[in-house]
């Protein structure tokens, strides 16, 4: 017995680490990180030391672009200058969110984008589960808030919404994994813990987004089967990537409570209408971002807030409007810009599945807040990681 765990020990201790190896011991770390940051467990934490640790493995995903990646050196020049970008908008910003997004996207050559979202998927749903238990048992606060007198209750996590989309993000990583294998079944127990979701949460935008999912993969599944139009349809979504947002810019900056079209879309939408046009009106854009005080109701303090004084409430949810308004305009057109290559480039290859993901992402995106946050959105990784969308081919089952 101990001459096995001694050779064991042996083979380990001889395998020859990888760059692919660096970057998902990273992945796992910071996605861990990251989780914690955004649940209640923070009543108990200092945040300054747990960016510490994330700070730690971005070092270890520059240091595996210099040693690994093989790049030339105008290659790394342009990527270390796009980081470089991102760093001075996070000491503009005060937010590390961008910084670190860009860094896992940069770094992501040569890496295996299937064991990415497996990683995720891994370490998310434990991590779900895990803060699930803490708060029904009261280890750590259940949040509750309340709309219309509906309780909403965010299970340790900072907020309902946050949760349901942690709830949607999850799903499009389990669609990813498992798309060829879906039916009916997996279908229908969807819509149930959707239906429980939104009992728990009362959150509109995600239970809406998780239904929308459903009939998007499933014309996906039609276009992989050379469906006419199912396919036109999906090969229009890359430019939807970037006609959203825009759109959905001109929308907050024209918003007029006088409008009366306007005044029931932002009603609709929780009045985030009146708050990107507040925040448009009162800080405008940057080139490369700058800080904006923003008093959410998420967290232990927040909810205090939201009992106590729900008034002073100022929150950007829009992930769009975020990066005109907090990151800058340079690194927010390089997002979508990401976003449109990711999503073009599979379109171009008769890859129907990341359009379709990346599409749900840009909806999701007009409304909140995720699109840079790592713990959320693991999609932007695939600009340079490989094998995506590569498992994916030939006669797709529609149910």
């Amino acid at each position: 017995m101990a001459s096995k765990i001694k050779n064991k020990w042996q083979a380990i201790m001889n395998a020859e680490i990888t760059g692919e190896d660096l970057y998902l011991f990273a992945f796992g770390v910071v996605l861990f990180v990251s989780f914690i940051i955004n649940t209640t467990f923070m009543s108990y934490l200092v945040v300054k030391y747990l960016n510490y640790i994330t700070y730690l493995m971005v070092g270890i995903l520059l240091i595996k672009m210099v040693t690994f990646d093989h790049y030339r050196w105008w290659q790394l020049l342009i990527l270390f200058a796009i980081f470089g970008l991102s760093v001075i908008s996070w000491r503009h910003s005060k937010i590390t969110s961008l910084m670190i997004m860009t860094a896992f996207v940069i770094a992501a050559r040569g890496v295996d984008f299937h064991k990415v979202i497996n990683s995720y998927l891994w370490i998310n749903g434990c991590l779900l589960v895990t803060i699930f238990i803490y708060s029904l048992f009261g280890i750590i606060v259940n949040l509750t808030y309340y709309r219309n007198h509906i309780p909403r209750f965010a299970l340790g996590i900072d907020y309902p919404t946050d949760l349901a989309a942690y709830a949607f993000y999850f799903l499009l990583a389990w669609v990813y994994k498992n798309y060829q294998s879906l039916h009916k079944q997996e279908y229908f127990l969807i819509i149930l813990m959707d239906a429980a979701l939104f009992i728990i949460t009362n959150a509109r935008l995600d239970v809406l987004l998780i239904l929308l999912t459903l009939i998007c993969v499933y014309i996906s599944k039609l276009a992989y089967n050379q469906h006419p139009l199912a396919s036109n349809v999906v090969k229009a979504y890359w430019g939807l990537d970037m006609i959203l947002p825009y759109a959905y810019f001109l929308v907050s900056w024209f918003y007029s409570k006088e409008n009366h079209l306007l005044r029931h879309l932002n009603d609709a939408l929780s009045g985030r209408l009146s708050l990107g046009k507040q925040g448009l009106d009162e800080y405008g854009c940057t080139l490369l971002g700058q800080h904006i005080k923003e008093r959410g109701w998420g967290g232990v303090n927040g909810a205090k807030m939201f009992h106590r004084n729900p008034w002073k409430y100022f929150f950007i949810d829009s992930s769009y409007l975020r990066l005109l308004l907090i990151f800058g305009v340079i690194i927010g057109l390089l997002v979508i810009l990401c976003i449109v290559v990711i999503s073009l480039r599979s379109t171009l290859q008769g890859q129907y599945l990341m359009p379709t993901i990346l599409l749900l992402v840009t909806i999701s995106s007009m409304i909140d807040q995720h699109l840079v946050e790592i713990t959320f959105n693991p999609f932007l990784i695939a600009l340079l990681a490989r094998n995506v969308d590569t498992r994916i081919g030939g006669k797709i089952d529609e149910e």
